[in-house]
């Protein structure tokens, strides 16, 4: 049986963006990018609202998790699992 990476994505925005009240990005960039992705055969999930994600765990179902900015993800993430988890971090342009 060969093993299959499964992937999420948070939220650039609180909450989702509220259907585009605090902002469109999910709509506009993120759920097309996700849904881009699974045409591709990648196992993407999301986006996820940040606070409600990582406050309940969903993390442990998911190999690789995309924050979509530095403390949306390491806060949390060194919170919950600093000695436990491999953490990569992107080289900013």
């Amino acid at each position: 049986m060969e093993y299959v990476n499964q992937n999420c994505h948070t939220c650039l925005n609180p909450h989702a963006g509220d259907n585009g009240l605090i902002g469109d990005e999910e709509q506009r960039e993120i759920i097309p990018a996700i849904e881009s992705a699974c045409d591709e055969g990648i196992l993407a999930f999301g986006p996820f609202p940040a606070d409600g994600f990582f406050g309940t765990y969903n993390l442990n179902k998911f190999d690789g998790i995309l924050a979509m900015y530095h403390d949306q993800g390491m806060i949390p993430f060194k919170s919950l699992s600093m000695e436990e988890e491999l953490i990569i971090q992107p080289v900013y342009l």
